[in-house]
């Protein structure tokens, strides 16, 4: 059984799942992946409300390639990886400059404001 035991990589002791509850990991993932399509659908009406026209599917690996390179802990003048991976690919799908810039800062605005209802919940 998987919840019973220790979780290794390499003998290294990754987590240990004897000292949590099943039902407290299952409600954790759950959570994580709430969180993740939150996250992917607000991306989706960001781009719905400027006006890009971009197929759903399209606006979750922009979304999901943006989140991946923001573990990059890179910033030049406040913008990190996952603002500069929007703002490369978003012209990609034939949007503008301004469109693209308006919607990388809508899209830092609706991270915050998805971080901070995680942390008050």
């Amino acid at each position: 059984m998987v919840f019973k035991s220790k979780f290794k990589v390499w003998e290294h002791e990754i987590f240990d799942f004897s000292r949590h509850h099943p039902r407290d990991i299952a409600a954790s993932v759950l959570f994580s992946l709430l969180g993740q399509l939150m996250i992917a659908v607000s991306t989706y009406a960001a781009f719905r409300c400027l006006l890009v026209v971009m197929p759903f599917f399209s606006a979750l690996g922009v979304a999901a390639t943006g989140a991946l390179a923001s573990i990059v802990p890179l910033s030049w003048l406040g913008s990190d990886e996952g603002n500069l991976v929007s703002s490369r690919l978003l012209p990609r799908f034939g949007v503008n400059t301004t469109t693209t810039l308006l919607v990388t800062g809508l899209l830092v605005i609706l991270n915050y404001i998805m971080g901070l209802l995680g942390g008050i919940t």
